[in-house]
């Protein structure tokens, strides 16, 4: 598996239970994939598929151990539809930065817990010994 996208370069479609857009391949396989850093923010119109490109970048770049770790930053009322939509779509099991493992993390940094991680923006914003 480590090697499937030298066979397949769009595994993440083959592996998924979406069927993605032309747009959407466009975007992540054209041009989001193929740069460097690997660093984004997705940013488009409602409806535009947001969540499938994200899911689509992401996978591919698990399987190509491209990357280990993921951080998606939403508005509160989304972050339980992202964690539902990734899971079904994609098989990506994110857990929500959720205020009691901030309290019980003091100590430590509460991304070290786990590598897929959703984060709402406004608890972000408001704690500042997590992005400061």
């Amino acid at each position: 598996m480590q090697h499937a996208h030298l066979f397949d370069p769009m595994m993440a479609v083959q592996t998924s239970s979406v069927e993605p857009l032309p747009h959407q391949i466009s975007a992540v396989y054209e041009s989001m994939l193929p740069r460097q850093p690997l660093r984004y923010v997705l940013a488009d119109d409602p409806g535009s598929g947001k969540t499938i490109m994200a899911g689509l970048l992401i996978s591919e770049l698990l399987m190509r151990a491209d990357s280990e770790r993921v951080l998606i930053v939403a508005s509160g009322s989304l972050v339980e539809q992202w964690r539902e939509e990734l899971s079904t779509k994609f098989g990506l099991d994110f857990v929500l930065l959720r205020r009691d493992p901030l309290d019980a993390s003091r100590q430590a940094n509460p991304f070290d817990e786990a590598d897929l991680v959703i984060a709402r923006i406004d608890q972000l914003a408001r704690n500042h010994d997590l992005i400061g």
